[in-house]
This record gives C-alpha cells, structure tokens and sequence, in this order.
C-alpha cells in the first residue's frame, strides 16, 4: 500500500480495491511500502480491521526507518509482531537494539 492511503479507512479501501482488482477475497500479506504523513497507529488500526474481517491474514511494513521501527514496537497494534523479517541495512540499526523478531508461521 502506498502511503498516501494510510490512515485507517484509506487503509481499509486501497486493500479492499486491491482484492476487486485481483478478484480475490483474502492476501496472505499486505505491506505499507514506506511510511508516509499518516501516524503509524492509523495505518496499524486500519491493518487490525482487515485481519478481523478476514481480509487479509498478515500485514507487514517495508522501507522505514530505524525511528519508525523502534516507534513501531511501541504501538499495542503492533503485537503480535507482522509476518515479515525486518533486514536493515541501515548503518545505524545494529546499535539502534533493533532484532528481528522472525516470521510468523501460518497455523
């Protein structure tokens, strides 16, 4: 998802146009590309909508910065922690205490 959609009913809408476009009913994996004016917590509220309509099944985030993550592990939402690895290669995140909390397994 592009970040100009990424508060929490633009969220909602850019997957549900998504899935018309794909003529699907669920993603496996939504992923907001980089962060953009919209608070974290609005993107992560509009994601825990569609994890609870059955929209899609994981979300994840991409592109942001050691700030954002580090702002990320703060937000209730953001628990359990997205289905994606987190690989930095930012120079400052091996002492930011960032870890990779791992991927989740679908059950």
């Amino acid at each position: 998802m592009l970040p100009g959609h990424a508060d929490r009913k633009g969220t909602v809408a850019a997957c549900e146009g998504s899935l018309r476009r794909l003529r699907a009913e669920r993603l496996d994996l939504y992923l907001l590309h980089w962060r953009g004016r919209w608070p974290l917590e609005e993107t992560l509220a509009g994601f825990t909508d569609l994890v609870e309509a059955g929209k899609i099944r994981y979300w994840g985030v991409s592109n942001l910065d050691v700030a954002d993550l580090v702002e990320l592990t703060t937000l209730p939402a953001a628990t359990p922690w997205p289905s994606t690895r987190c690989c930095t290669t930012s120079p400052g995140a091996a002492s930011s205490g960032i870890r990779s909390p791992g991927a989740v397994r679908p059950e």
